[in-house]
């Protein structure tokens, strides 16, 4: 059985739902919440708190771009179910080990913000935490069977989130 094989079972574990999907779950129940019974962040949406939204959009599109270079350029496949390659440990991932979500919290934030939606606010911890009790615990699983030693280490060193 190859190592591919060994651990297709583990690397789908806590992943048949793709984790972008949570974080687009609770903008777009906070958007309909929002369009029902409106709650904005400002009485008035000023030039302000739309580029306070572009600029976390852009921190996030930085971010991820940086955080994609590091993580393909390690082999690593973008799909839930392929097993990953190799543990990266540097780049963004020397201060996080899921910079990825965090980037998605980031966008997240700056969408509220240019909407001026209160609700999709509220709702962003509850992804969050959804994200940290069921993917990030079953991802951070198979990647502890799949590097050992290698992950307990890099786990001591660098938090989850920040």
């Amino acid at each position: 059985m190859s190592e591919e094989e060994r651990f297709s079972s583990a690397a789908e574990a806590g992943t048949a739902f793709p984790p972008p999907f949570i974080y687009f779950i609770a903008l777009g129940a906070g958007y309909l919440l929002h369009r029902l019974w409106p709650l904005p962040i400002v009485r008035e949406q000023g030039e302000h708190l739309a580029l306070v939204g572009w600029i976390l959009v852009g921190l996030w599109g930085v971010f991820t771009a940086w955080t994609l270079a590091h993580y393909l350029a390690a082999k690593n496949s973008l799909a839930p179910t392929r097993p990953t390659a190799t543990l990266v440990e540097h780049g963004p991932y020397r201060v996080s080990r899921h910079p990825m979500y965090l980037g998605l919290a980031v966008l997240s934030l700056g969408v509220c913000f240019l909407w001026n939606a209160l609700w999709p606010v509220l709702l962003l911890p509850v992804a969050v935490v959804v994200l940290d009790r069921t993917i990030i615990v079953a991802e951070e699983l198979y990647l502890e069977q799949r590097f050992g030693d290698q992950y307990r280490r890099y786990k001591e060193r660098v938090r989850r989130w920040l």
